[in-house]
């Protein structure tokens, strides 16, 4: 099997939608959560559907004990002491590919009896999440949703990328999508060298120079805008190489 067939899967799949993904706080940091189904769905177009080209087998249920927590038990009463659980399940994960079938297996956990604000809470959804979180972390060992899983979504300028190649990967007519962005991207650096052009300090010129720089190699990343956004950085480079000379020669008298 040669080195472009070893990654074929991954090559494929690596890629995640934004708009199947979602943004929340957790202890104080921010993370990217996947929508399971989106993943179930980027599996059926690889592997076929469920059951005949991929599916899973859970091998092992259980409730693990986690720590003890004190929990409120009314007005008057002592607080109780609950031992907080945990929902997991080790899944055998399975897909064909190449006419081979490969196996993963993996596990699941669901918070399943908990403290909360609430006092003591329970998930009665547990073993749904758990067999959700299993498959998931199955599919991501195959490359699924990588750019999530290695933290390519912390970089906002990436998930703008992505929201561009999606756009023009789902438009009805792509050549008009695309079009159309090669029009913007053309309409923001002519506007920006404007900026440049009339900018009254050095400071302000290299300021508007790095955000364009950046913004347009962003897009020169998606193959149909690449050649707009190279030219683009030339011309922006270039002008404000030209205003920092006319400032200085202006401030010199």
């Amino acid at each position: 099997m040669g080195e472009v067939a070893k990654t074929a899967i991954w090559d494929q799949v690596k890629k995640t939608d934004p708009s199947a993904t979602k943004t929340s706080n957790q202890g104080g940091r921010q993370q990217t959560s996947i929508d399971g189904y989106w993943m179930i769905g980027r599996a059926t177009e690889i592997f076929g559907p469920v059951g005949i080209g991929w599916g899973y087998e859970v091998l092992e249920e259980r409730l693990d004990d986690g720590a003890p927590a004190f929990v409120s038990a009314g007005e008057g009463n002592p607080p109780m002491v609950i031992t907080t659980k945990t929902h997991t399940i080790k899944l055998r994960f399975w897909y064909k590919h190449d006419g081979e079938v490969g196996e993963i297996v993996q596990y699941g956990h669901t918070p399943a009896l908990y403290r909360s604000k609430h006092g003591v809470s329970d998930d009665g959804e547990a073993p749904k999440k758990s067999l959700m979180d299993a498959i998931k972390k199955s599919l991501s060992m195959l490359g699924f949703c990588a750019d999530v899983f290695t933290g390519q979504f912390d970089d906002r300028e990436y998930v703008e990328t992505r929201r561009t190649e999606e756009d023009i990967e789902k438009a009805t007519d792509k050549d008009k999508e695309i079009s159309d962005k090669r029009a913007e991207l053309s309409k923001y650096v002519t506007d920006h060298l404007a900026v440049i052009e009339k900018a009254s300090s050095a400071p302000e010129v290299a300021g508007v120079e790095k955000v364009c720089v950046l913004a347009l190699t962003r897009n020169q990343k998606i193959t149909p805008l690449a050649d707009i956004a190279a030219r683009g950085i030339d011309a922006i480079v270039k002008a404000s190489k030209t205003r920092m000379t006319q400032l200085k020669e202006k401030a010199n008298g």
